[in-house]
């Protein structure tokens, strides 16, 4: 195996022919993985040294509780809910034994780290994984990468630590079309969770380009969701005078007279530039009045 040519795990070749990656996939996308391949032995997961569990960490199944909590860490044991006193497990038949119990509800958790790992135990993923770290062009102006951006440099310049491991994976965070609503935080709480470990300790990571290991850490530096969304991951409240989280208490919104509702309108001209032919309009926005 080799940067170019790889066994393919799809049904038919069965691990056997060395094909190009792009073929590869092509094969992967018709005709899907070889049944049962789980551990990639034929990929190098064998060469890990035990870096990566035998146990199958690609998800966690926890109960939960009409969203108002989840059991798990030191709720893990109770049989009821803390907030509504609700049964976790169904009914069940005098002959069912205590291992057959079913819960009401049940989440299923994806955690990060098994596959932050296996990005870096891949030869296909892990060169690519420090790429923001190389000169990959810096025109004036042009954005290759996040890393070029204002935000992404002033987090390298607060956390060097962080900074000068170039391995370390700062993440972006996009909901599905899905969502618990009001509920999210209780849905979060293993994610949260598992990045305020990845954040503060990391995990013990081997990357195979380098043929060493590294600690690894993660930290989460956006989100990107609808205003609606916006307020349930931040705690900011998008109602009301204050609901512009750029302006806060400096907003000029108003409150409409006949229908008592808040009103945004020409509030926006004062981010313009200073020479923007709109801020001195007297007629398309409040008559006689202008932004300086």
């Amino acid at each position: 195996m080799d940067e170019d040519r790889v066994k393919c795990p799809c049904k038919n070749c069965r691990n056997i022919p060395f094909l190009d990656v792009d073929e590869v996939k092509l094969h992967l996308y018709k005709a899907g993985f070889v049944k049962n391949y789980k551990c990639w032995d034929r990929h190098g997961e064998t060469l890990l040294d035990n870096t990566l569990s035998d146990v199958d960490d690609t998800y966690t199944t926890l109960h939960e509780q009409s969203g108002c909590m989840i059991y798990w860490i030191g709720d893990k044991d109770l049989d009821m809910c803390k907030s509504f006193n609700l049964d976790r497990f169904k009914p069940r038949s005098r002959s069912a034994s205590t291992r057959s119990r079913k819960p009401w509800k049940r989440m299923h958790f994806f955690p990060l780290t098994p596959r932050l790992k296996r990005l870096y135990a891949s030869h296909a993923t892990a060169g690519s994984m420090c790429w923001h770290a190389t000169n990959h062009g810096h025109d004036f102006g042009v954005m290759y990468h996040p890393s070029d951006s204002e935000a992404w440099k002033h987090f390298d310049n607060t956390y060097p630590s962080f900074a000068s491991e170039t391995g370390n994976v700062i993440l972006a965070v996009v909901p599905g079309l899905a969502k618990p609503k009001h509920r999210l935080d209780v849905f979060l709480q293993s994610v949260i969770a598992e990045l305020k470990q990845l954040w503060e300790d990391g995990v013990l990571t081997y990357d195979v380009s380098l043929k060493q290991n590294f600690q690894l850490r993660v930290a989460l530096m956006w989100t990107s969701s609808d205003f609606s969304a916006y307020t349930m991951l931040s705690g900011w409240s998008t109602a009301g005078k204050l609901a512009c989280p750029h302006c806060g208490k400096h907003t000029q919104a108003f409150r409409l007279d006949n229908v008592n509702k808040m009103s945004w309108f020409d509030c926006h001209r004062r981010f313009l530039t200073a020479d923007h032919t709109y801020r001195k309009d007297k007629y398309k926005f409040w008559k006689e009045s202008c932004r300086h």
